[in-house]
């Protein structure tokens, strides 16, 4: 599974993307690697933190994921309008089956400078 933010990653900050560039992914978000004294280094010390960017079809997303996805370009668009809305613009959603390289737009490897501004890891308490 696939896991998307359709936001700059940045705005998710630290505490939402931290572990998961740190520690390799989304067992990380939910686990306690980085407390772990010997795996926590193991699993930092694999590769090097990435950040995709790629067109994701709507239709791919989950059932009603892919229903809020769809309200959300809708919202998005009554905002570029001028219409104030309550409502967040962030929206993640996942994928569960394979991504065909030609939607894939970029991949930014950790330090390079598109990295660091996609991330703003430069900004966060503990770095990269």
């Amino acid at each position: 599974m696939l896991w998307f933010c359709f936001f700059t990653p940045a705005r998710a900050g630290e505490g939402g993307i931290g572990d998961l560039l740190r520690y390799w992914g989304g067992e990380a978000v939910y686990n306690s690697h980085d407390r772990h004294p010997e795996m926590g280094k193991v699993i930092a010390g694999v590769g090097r933190p990435a950040i995709v960017e790629a067109e994701i079809p709507v239709a791919w997303c989950g059932r009603d994921r892919g229903l809020r996805l769809a309200m959300n370009i809708g919202q998005r668009y009554v905002i570029a309008q001028g219409t104030r809305s309550p409502n967040s613009t962030d929206v993640e959603d996942n994928i569960k089956r394979p991504l065909p390289a030609e939607l894939v737009r970029a991949v930014h490897v950790f330090p390079a400078p598109e990295f660091l501004t996609l991330s703003g890891c430069s900004d966060w308490h503990y770095p990269l």
